[in-house]
């Protein structure tokens, strides 16, 4: 049979050749998974599927391998998406914070106000005492309010001033302090204290781990410093801090290395990251009224009264007596006045007492009784008085005898 008379050979994708048919047997299951593979793959609703139940345990994989890289990935896009968001609905944010914000403002006030109500009552208290009294020639001798003496003499102790810094580099991680202190260079701060401890273990024993500078007195300051693996706090305390304080600051600390460990160790100087740690360092801030002193009765205050009482008794005293000398000796010689005035050939015509001595100006016949003798049986001497007489010729009976 020619070539030409053939039949033709069937196709190897004919479906209906035999080659298909044992293609099928051999390799159909095969296939019909690769093409449910390419289905899938090209379906956009499957593959969100899929992402969408793989996604939480892949984010707990990565954070559990790499925190500090699976936060610093996912910083940005949440960040931009938070403040999309804000920008676009405001109200939401508003009333899904407003269960947490509002108590905490409220709360804020609240022991704000406690507190500059205590103030003025501590002011008030101490204002007209006389150790208030000191206090205010002590602000005046200053020029630091009155208010701020009040505080700082009333206080049991105050914790003005917290620094973080790390260990090694001597970095200051962050800085906290009180609203009414002065802003200094914290970093300068750092730098010194980190100096000055470095020194004190190198001065004393660089082998002895427990050699470490722990207490600093500076002024009316104390320097309280607590150290740790990875960073140490230092606190400024005003007044006399219990000795339990040194604890809670210690428990403080190892709460920062426990949470926020990673960041001490990867601290490079950028302030921004630091601020994680201000909560947890807030409660260094802290302070106590001294508590009131019993009241004792005020001896010296009495004893000082009862002598002013005295000496104002014995002024008064002595202000009667000359008085009641004065007006004894007054009527005296009022009365030899009156016994001079009626004696035979004397007339007075003008009599005073100026300065305690009697002035008399008058006649007198030299025939009766001289003024002077008169005077001196009324009891008066010679410098209780002074006359001025002039001779005359009495008509009286007896001055003729």
């Amino acid at each position: 049979m020619s070539s030409e008379q053939r039949p033709p050979r069937p196709a190897a994708n004919d479906e209906q050749s035999s080659l298909a048919a044992l293609k099928a047997l051999l390799l159909g299951e095969e296939q019909s998974s690769i093409q449910r593979l390419q289905e899938e793959t090209r379906d956009p609703q499957v593959q969100t599927q899929r992402v969408a139940e793989s996604l939480p345990d892949s984010l707990h994989k990565a954070y559990a391998v790499s925190p500090r890289e699976l936060t610093r990935a996912l910083e940005t896009p949440v960040s931009e998406c938070i403040e999309d968001s804000v920008q676009r609905n405001p109200g939401f944010f508003a009333e899904a914070l407003y269960p947490v914000m509002g108590p905490a403002i409220r709360r804020s006030i609240s022991q704000a106000l406690k507190a500059l109500v205590q103030q003025i009552n501590q002011t008030l208290e101490h204002s007209l005492t006389i150790k208030g009294l000191t206090w205010r020639l002590e602000a005046l001798r200053s020029g630091i309010p009155f208010a701020e003496i009040v505080l700082q003499h009333t206080l049991r102790y105050r914790v003005e001033e917290a620094f973080l810094i790390q260990t090694g580099s001597g970095l200051l991680i962050q800085h906290l302090s009180q609203g009414a202190t002065p802003a200094r260079d914290a970093d300068a701060v750092s730098a010194m204290l980190t100096a000055i401890r470095d020194f004190t273990h190198d001065t004393m024993d660089r082998d002895d781990a427990e050699s470490r500078l722990e207490t600093v007195d500076v002024g009316d300051h104390t320097l309280w410093l607590v150290h740790g693996p990875k960073a140490y706090l230092a606190c400024a305390i005003r007044g006399m801090p219990p000795v339990g304080l040194r604890d809670e600051l210690a428990d403080i600390l190892e709460e920062i290395h426990h949470r926020q460990g990673n960041l001490l160790d990867e601290f490079d100087g950028d302030a921004a990251s630091a601020a994680a740690l201000v909560p947890l360092m807030e409660p260094c801030l802290q302070s106590a009224a001294a508590e009131p002193s019993r009241k004792r009765f005020p001896w010296p205050l009495v004893v000082i009264t009862l002598i002013v009482l005295g000496l104002l008794g014995w002024w008064g005293y002595r202000q009667w007596q000359a008085h009641a000398l004065g007006v004894d000796r007054d009527a005296r010689l009022q009365g030899a006045v009156s016994a001079l005035a009626a004696a035979p050939g004397i007339v007075v015509t003008d009599w005073r007492i100026r300065d305690g001595r009697l002035h008399l100006q008058g006649l007198h016949d030299p025939l009766t009784a001289a003024p002077e003798d008169m005077l001196n049986q009324a009891g008066l001497s010679a410098a209780d008085y002074r006359l001025a007489f002039r001779r005359y010729q009495s008509s009286d009976p007896v001055a003729a005898l």
